[in-house]
């Protein structure tokens, strides 16, 4: 059980433009419904694609997440200065459930090149994601190994 999310905050949020609001919560979107259908575990991250847009746009967005569609994303040419931001965000984001598949992969790749970036930083923020996720698994062995030494019948 994780005890919190990945969030996207307000004061970085405020920075972007209304297009970088709206290709963010567009690209949001698309991978969540990367297998097709929007998961519950995730609407944390649907929360945050739908607070970046106004009222018709985030009608558009619950409907394309409920039909499995999804947006045709345009290169990002606004908000430049936030790309590192976005793209770490999206690294982050893909690896949350500590897998990537080569469908989040493939998908991250396209958010790189959207974004302006080369393979080659595809490729490092994805090896940036994969040490991220075995620490994470790290973190959780050291977690049972702690929780074992209060009590021997913890699991």
């Amino acid at each position: 059980m994780n005890i919190y999310e990945l969030r996207l905050k307000d004061d970085f949020v405020k920075k972007l433009s209304d297009d970088g609001r709206r290709w963010l919560a567009q690209a949001i979107v698309n991978l969540l419904i990367m297998d097709g259908k929007l998961d519950p575990t995730e609407m944390s991250y649907m929360k945050d694609a739908v607070v970046l847009v106004n009222d018709s746009e985030r009608e558009e967005l619950l409907e394309y997440a409920k039909k499995g569609r999804k947006f045709d994303l345009p290169k990002l040419t606004t908000d430049r200065e936030n790309a590192p931001e976005i793209l770490y965000y999206f690294a982050s984001l893909i690896g949350a459930d500590n897998r990537i598949s080569v469908k989040e992969a493939e998908f991250f790749k396209t958010i790189c090149s959207k974004l302006g970036y080369t393979e080659h930083i595809a490729k490092e923020a994805l090896q940036w994601t994969f040490a991220l996720i075995n620490l994470h698994k790290k973190r959780t062995d050291l977690e049972k190994s702690a929780a074992k030494s209060l009590d021997p019948t913890i699991t």
